[in-house]
């Protein structure tokens, strides 16, 4: 079975047995945004997030491939060296390089989360945007829940002898599926 972190990205409850519940990539099928093979830039998130806004969600997070969350840097790197070219500072106070955690969109901030378990297909990723903070029954349009915290079973199988299961159920519950955003066919 794959990891947890693996399965809230790519889960299929059609493969196998049936045990994974389906991710992020499987729940998110209304706003989907297509780059058609090419780089992801931040036009392309600002689009999806106008997406969302305009269906009543606010953007807090975009999971991304690591490969993007390096391009992304290198957009901004390259717009704050211009900047410094410019004589707004000097080459020295250029620093070695640009961690981008958030960005601020015209949308709020949106943190900016690198996953190694995006799956790349025939060289294209995938990135979601995702609202996980919209007013809804309990705060969360994400959400992990418990059906069944980590219990021990004990099953009967014979008179004598007792066989312990250890078992926990969970599934990722997305409320409002209509304010997530998934950028598909990103040039890796």
């Amino acid at each position: 079975m794959p990891s947890p972190i693996t399965v809230c990205i790519n889960g299929d409850s059609t493969v196998g047995a049936g045990l994974q519940f389906d991710g992020l990539d499987r729940q998110i099928t209304t706003n989907v945004l297509d780059m058609g093979g090419a780089n992801l830039t931040l036009a392309a998130i600002t689009t999806a997030g106008r997406v969302v806004v305009t269906i009543g969600g606010k953007p807090q997070a975009l999971v991304v491939s690591l490969r993007d969350l390096q391009r992304i840097s290198e957009l901004i790197m390259s717009s704050y060296y211009r900047l410094f070219q410019q004589g707004a500072g000097a080459m020295a106070d250029i620093p070695a390089g640009i961690a981008v955690t958030r960005w601020v969109s015209p949308f709020g901030t949106i943190d900016i989360i690198g996953s190694r378990y995006i799956q790349s297909e025939y060289n294209l990723a995938k990135a979601y945007l995702i609202d996980d903070k919209s007013v809804t029954n309990d705060g969360n349009a994400i959400c992990m829940v418990d059906l069944m915290p980590i219990s021990s079973i004990d099953l009967a199988l014979l008179q004598t002898a007792y066989r312990t299961l250890v078992a926990e159920f969970t599934v990722l519950m997305m409320t409002i599926e209509a304010f997530q955003c998934k950028i598909v066919n990103i040039l890796q």
